[in-house]
């Protein structure tokens, strides 16, 4: 027989819903916490409790989830939890322990630049999320992205394709000045750095404004006119790029 969890009444029948007790008067909440099978009936500040931990579960999946595209399994982001939960709390420590990998991999020396391009792109999207500043990460997502055109060092050449919305297609103010059949030169100090512009008025997730969306889009030999064709025969390798790219995501990590 079911009893009510605030006044250990007895009651009719075992409740499935939010049900008042006939004898406190209290309301009686059947819940599933995360990882159970069964509910069990608690009272309304007890149910508001598991509605908590079903919040930080399904955040702590989502980040999950967003890691694994990062090579970060769900046992690290466990781990990083437990850590900072006893200083901020279970609710901030998740978002503190997705932080703190996202950096981690961008700091690793073996993690390759297609990791640290998405894990620069998170933390520009987290920041962005939450109303703070995401341009430096969003900054050093498209260094790194320029970095994974190059191939490790090697000569190569690229076009800028303008983000649109899928909806309307009306494309950034500023993306507009480029020119999608325009080819750029990896070995050109001009032809850096050129991501994202300083005006860009794409918008960004929360309510953020400037959230770059444009790519480098590498251009594959054969689709080169004949006189690049030429260059990249002649000159070959160049010295990397890859220094002065790492020096420079040190210096904004230190």
């Amino acid at each position: 027989m079911a009893t009510c969890p605030g006044c250990n009444g007895l009651l009719k029948k075992t409740p499935q819903r939010k049900t008042k007790c006939p004898h406190c008067g209290g309301f009686i909440f059947a819940k599933r916490r995360p990882g159970e099978l069964e509910k069990n009936l608690v009272m309304e500040e007890a149910a508001r409790a598991i509605d908590n931990e079903w919040e930080n579960h399904y955040e702590f999946e989502k980040r999950c989830n967003m890691l694994s595209s990062v090579a970060v399994n769900s046992n690290q982001l466990s781990e990083a939890v437990d850590h900072y939960a006893p200083q901020v709390g279970p609710e901030s420590a998740i978002n503190m322990a997705y932080i703190s990998l996202l950096r981690d991999v961008i700091s690793r020396q073996n993690s390759n630049v297609s990791h640290k391009k998405r894990a620069c792109y998170m933390l520009a999207e987290y920041h962005s999320e939450i109303g703070m500043d995401f341009r430096s990460f969003l900054r050093n997502s498209k260094i790194y992205e320029l970095e994974e055109v190059t191939f490790g060092g090697t000569r190569r050449f690229y076009k800028i394709y303008p983000w649109a919305p899928d909806r309307d297609r009306r494309q950034c103010r500023v993306a507009q000045q480029f020119d999608k059949n325009k080819i750029y030169d990896t070995n050109s100090p001009t032809d850096q750095d050129l991501l994202p512009p300083e005006d860009c008025d794409c918008p960004g997730p929360g309510d953020s404004i400037g959230f770059c969306r444009c790519n480098y889009v590498p251009v594959l030999r054969h689709e080169l006119p004949d006189e690049l064709k030429l260059l990249t025969r002649q000159t070959g390798s160049v010295e990397p790029p890859k220094k002065k790219f790492a020096d420079r995501i040190k210096a904004f990590f230190t």
